[in-house]
């Protein structure tokens, strides 16, 4: 069974990228009334029974196998109405933590279903786990639990939310891109495929993907050519930019560059222990 833990959080935790506040388990869970909200980023999930939460004006039944996530200072309530209402929960902070959630699309509040009770209660054990001996390393191995509880979270953020029916929409447009990439396509052709217009389409890539067509297939033309680089090292750089679709093999050292932090001459400098003399001389080009 969890254990429930309320550790003294120290100056020196509170530099962490993650830590955990409290975390714990009621078997009987009663109402609670949160009109500040809670100080730190909130979790709470229904192991047993049934119960009903308040949050911006909307009313959500919590029971096994869902939960509700929330940032700092959200209004909530909750409440039984099938006992025994048993919950977990995990009260978390940290510097690092605002701008992760935000690059996973978290919204302030969150409801999840359908979660993986078993991986959850599992991280959630370990954390509280990671208390028993109080030292630094348990620490620093809990913000890592901390971190693995979030990624986890957001697995069933994607299953539930509307980034799951972008991706299924935009499956054929990536397949298509998978498929051809090494031939030279436009952005009317990926918006026909997905059966929607040239804008509707770049607006679901950066939901989705937080980019825009034409960069997402310039990275898998990239890792393309770097895996050919790497399987045929005699390969010169201009046939390798032709075979992954570009014409111009500027523009391809220029896009690889951008990308990789390296030119297209140097990646095969370390990753492989020869390349012909034509590689040296079109990287000075």
């Amino acid at each position: 069974m969890l254990k429930s833990i309320f550790p003294s959080i120290t100056e020196e935790e509170k530099k962490l990228p993650f830590y955990m506040r409290t975390v714990g388990y009621h078997k009987h869970q009663g109402p609670t009334h949160r009109p500040q909200g809670n100080q730190d980023y909130h979790w709470i999930h229904c192991q047993k029974g049934k119960g009903v939460l308040l949050v911006e004006g909307k009313e959500y039944i919590l029971d096994k196998n869902s939960g509700f996530f929330s940032y700092p200072n959200v209004k909530h309530d909750y409440y039984p109405i099938e006992d025994p209402w048993e919950t977990y929960w995990l009260t978390f902070n940290g510097y690092a933590l605002d701008p992760l959630l935000q690059q996973f699309g978290f919204g302030k509040i969150g409801i999840f279903s359908s979660i993986n009770l078993d991986t959850i209660n599992q991280i959630l054990n370990s954390i509280s786990s990671s208390y028993i001996f109080e030292n630094y390393n348990s620490k620093l191995n809990c913000s890592i639990l901390v971190y693995k509880f979030v990624c986890e979270l957001r697995n069933y953020m994607n299953q539930d939310s509307k980034t799951n029916q972008n991706t299924i929409l935009l499956e054929p447009v990536i397949e298509f891109i998978k498929t051809n990439y090494n031939h030279s396509m436009s952005l009317d052709e990926m918006s026909q495929i997905a059966n929607i217009t040239p804008q509707h389409l770049c607006r679901l890539f950066k939901q989705t993907y937080s980019t825009r067509p034409f960069i997402y297939l310039n990275r898998y033309r990239i890792n393309m050519a770097k895996e050919i680089m790497h399987e045929s090292p005699d390969l010169n750089i201009s046939d390798i930019a032709n075979s992954v679709g570009f014409n111009n093999t500027g523009y391809f050292c220029t896009v690889f560059k951008r990308l990789e932090g390296i030119t297209p001459l140097e990646f095969k400098n370390l990753y492989n222990d020869q390349f012909d003399k034509y590689d040296l001389i079109s990287s000075k080009t």
